[in-house]
């Protein structure tokens, strides 16, 4: 129990000292006019990137994270509880999620001044022990080619939508089939595949070692201290099962997928048209927030509009943005599945779009 307090007290430690370097107060953030540009938006926020100590502080993020995840591997080590295992499952899965953000920054170049490094950093920390594609493809994906054509015919990211069936006109069970697509047989076994496809990319370069070695090296410290059953649950399920599906409910959730947007429009006016704010709340929005989407991932749309501000800032910038600019709350959204009372879900908003019927059974405004 002692090993269990010592490292989540020092996680803590951790992320006192990144949100301490990183402490900056918005809250007195004012504009001349109440019609706001997003150009003024974005000279505002110019500076809410990376510091110069960043080169250092890039590798807190990650230590804290593992740090949670050792501590989550002694628990599975010292109680037997079902259910309190199951958990512990779900927990290292939200931590391969944060990973996955921190390294989402990096190829951004938010985390730290050298991309480079930050990109090294996600790649032995994240990408490569979670056989995922090396951050230069990452990179090449996400931030040249999905950025810039959200909901476009050549996203990458609308094209995984559509190669599982999730599109306008589907069934109700279609629908729900495709939400959890990463738990059935064929999302499975797609995510086999996909994970052979990126070692077999690097074969002939030093990243297939580093795969190797990073791989290697997580499952003989889980052999050395004799948890071959925390490897099952706390690393092979969640990179095979449980993190794929949490990866892919945040990625259906983002967007405003298939909704009718003016292809001529800029990059910004498309991100406002197609993105949206969502509320988390009550514990379970708590949790969802942390596990799903972690760090700025659950401010997505103050992200798409600012890809170089750091995840510390974005709660600020979400909040300036929801005082000044009608146009950004326009389309808000609250939890994830479950709708509340006066807005859509995440999940429900897009589900009246694609499942067949579902628009012509709303209510019609006269």
């Amino acid at each position: 129990m002692a090993s269990i307090v010592f490292c989540l007290v020092l996680a803590l430690a951790l992320q006192a000292a990144d949100h301490l370097y990183h402490r900056k107060d918005l809250s007195k953030t004012s504009f001349a006019s109440s019609d706001v540009s997003l150009k003024e938006f974005r000279k505002e926020f110019a500076g809410l990137g990376h510091r110069p100590l960043d080169n250092y502080f890039a590798i807190l993020p990650f230590a804290w994270t593992y740090l949670l995840i050792i501590a989550s591997v002694i628990a599975f080590n010292t109680f037997d509880s079902f259910i309190v295992r199951g958990l512990l499952v779900l927990f290292v899965t939200g931590r391969f999620r944060s990973l996955q953000e921190i390294g989402h920054f990096a190829v951004h170049g938010a985390l730290c001044p050298n991309l480079k490094w930050g990109m090294f950093l996600a790649n032995v920390l994240y990408q490569f022990p979670a056989l995922m594609p090396e951050a230069k493809a990452r990179k090449d994906i996400h931030v040249r080619r999905h950025h810039s054509s959200v909901n476009m015919d050549h996203d990458p990211d609308l094209k995984e939508l559509l190669d599982v069936g999730l599109k306008p006109g589907i069934s109700n069970a279609r629908f729900w089939s495709a939400l959890f697509f990463p738990l059935t047989w064929r999302g499975l076994l797609a995510r086999l595949k996909e994970m052979l496809s990126y070692l077999l990319a690097d074969r002939f370069s030093l990243n297939f070692f580093l795969r190797i070695a990073t791989i290697a090296t997580v499952v003989g410290l889980f052999v050395a201290f004799d948890s071959v059953n925390a490897l099952i649950f706390l690393y092979v399920v969640p990179v095979f099962i449980t993190y794929p599906l949490f990866y892919w409910l945040a990625h259906v959730a983002l967007h405003r997928w298939f909704a009718p947007c003016d292809p001529t429009l800029g990059y910004y006016e498309r991100e406002l048209e197609l993105g949206r704010p969502t509320e988390f709340k009550g514990p379970m929005g708590f949790i969802v927030r942390h596990n799903i989407f972690p760090l700025g991932d659950s401010y997505h749309l103050a992200h798409s509009l600012f890809p170089n501000v750091r995840w510390n800032y974005l709660p600020q910038v979400d909040a300036i943005m929801k005082r000044y600019s009608p146009k950004y709350s326009e389309n808000m959204s609250c939890d994830l599945i479950i709708p509340g009372r006066s807005l859509p879900s995440a999940i429900s908003e897009l589900r009246e779009r694609v499942v067949a019927g579902r628009m012509e059974e709303l209510p019609q405004s006269s």
